[in-house]
């Protein structure tokens, strides 16, 4: 596939798929700067009230959702990530793959405090194979509900990274190209990586 074409499918999933977001991650046309600019204002205007339950923090675009991961404190990440784990459990799986994901919640003090822990590698290729690559994207990988692309047509010029080349997942037939977008924190495995590229069609 031609460097030209796939420029062509991106931009026209960007335009086509993503309305810019207002100050509340919802859609407003008006808005004339980039979603990340936004999420970081909003945080900061509403740092004593961040939401704290999956489903408040799922309301929020996923550009909004990392911007609110990043000001939130340890024990309130793995909160999130407990509550994810326990949604994913609930629905269609079976007894193994719920047998797993009840272990990973049980572990997430160790993946999420401190240092990056090397079995964080270990634990991304059990959940590949445990639970097929959709339900562990959507286990450990994205917190709270999935969401299509949080790019918007202003971040086309200036656009916020949304992958990492380090604990890449992004979808399938596509890969994690690092550079070419601002990097921020939130990406990869239980979002510990961070985002320093953009996934590009093989």
């Amino acid at each position: 596939m031609s460097k030209l074409l796939v420029a062509f499918l991106l931009v026209g999933a960007v335009v086509w798929s993503t309305p810019e977001s207002g100050v509340d991650g919802s859609a407003d046309a008006s808005v004339a700067v980039s979603e990340c600019e936004l999420a970081n204002e909003w945080v900061v205007a509403h740092r004593d009230a961040l939401p704290k339950t999956l489903e408040a923090f799922g309301e929020h675009s996923v550009t909004f959702r990392r911007a609110i991961y990043g000001a939130l404190d340890t024990d309130a990440r793995i909160s999130l990530w407990r509550q994810n784990l326990t949604a994913v459990s609930q629905g269609d799986v079976s007894p193994g793959q719920r047998l797993f994901l009840e272990r990973v919640s049980r572990e997430l003090d160790y993946y999420l405090r401190g240092d990056l822990p090397p079995e964080l590698d270990t634990l991304t290729e059990e959940a590949r194979r445990i639970l097929g690559e959709d339900l562990a994207f959507r286990a450990i990988a994205m917190l709270g509900p999935a969401t299509p692309t949080e790019a918007t047509a202003d971040d086309l010029l200036r656009p916020a990274c949304s992958c990492s080349t380090q604990s890449d997942w992004c979808w399938f037939f596509s890969a994690c190209a690092a550079g070419g977008c601002q990097p921020r924190n939130g990406c990869g495995t239980l979002w510990r990586y961070r985002c320093n590229g953009q996934c590009y069609f093989f």
